[in-house]
């Protein structure tokens, strides 16, 4: 599941596809609730509603490559803004290739003092920039910016190497069925964990 972002250039697609917090939070429990997380690199996300400490990755281990070479750090993220000065067939500095603009993002002002602040940072890079433009800005999610607290519940991430291409770089959540109908062992206590 990746979460879509207001990238296209009609006003009128954009209200009709973003989600609101409600909607988006109701149905990431009830995904949580009914199916197993295998995959998690969404900060946000992550943080809220799993067993891991997730960081963001876009920019840092992402990137995306345009048919004529051109890179940037994120499949959202336009060329036009993004564009690194680096091009693929530059193998000299692929191994090494970091996006600037991404290089000691702090957690924005109203993440310090939160619980995640060290891990999510503010969340994810790309929905921040595209909604706002700034990195100083915390996500568009955080259910501190829709007047929620944090989650009550955690639920266990099952690392499974090798899941998926997009896992470990997007900001995507990775799921799969159940095997039973007991839900019971896919979520704990977490005043009793510590981070």
């Amino acid at each position: 599941m990746t979460i879509y972002r207001p990238i296209s250039p009609a006003q009128k697609t954009n209200e009709m596809f973003v989600l609101s917090y409600k909607v988006l939070n109701d149905a990431i429990e009830y995904i949580c609730k009914n199916y197993k997380i295998v995959g998690c690199s969404d900060a946000l996300f992550g943080n809220l509603y799993t067993n891991e400490a997730i960081t963001e990755n876009t920019g840092i281990n992402s990137m995306r490559i345009f048919p004529n070479g051109t890179i940037t750090p994120s499949p959202y993220l336009p060329p036009s803004v993004f564009k690194s000065k680096h091009h693929i067939f530059d193998t000299a500095v692929m191994e090494y290739l970091r996006f600037d603009c991404f290089n000691e993002v702090k957690a924005p002002t109203e993440c310090i003092g939160c619980s995640y602040e060290k891990t999510c940072q503010g969340g994810v890079y790309d929905r921040r920039l595209l909604w706002y433009g700034t990195l100083i800005e915390r996500d568009p999610y955080c259910p501190f910016r829709h007047g929620y607290t944090l989650p009550k519940t955690k639920y266990i991430y099952e690392k499974n190497e090798n899941i998926s291409m997009y896992d470990g770089y997007l900001p995507t959540l990775l799921f799969k069925k159940q095997l039973s109908n007991d839900t019971s062992q896919n979520t704990y206590d977490h005043n009793r964990v510590n981070f």
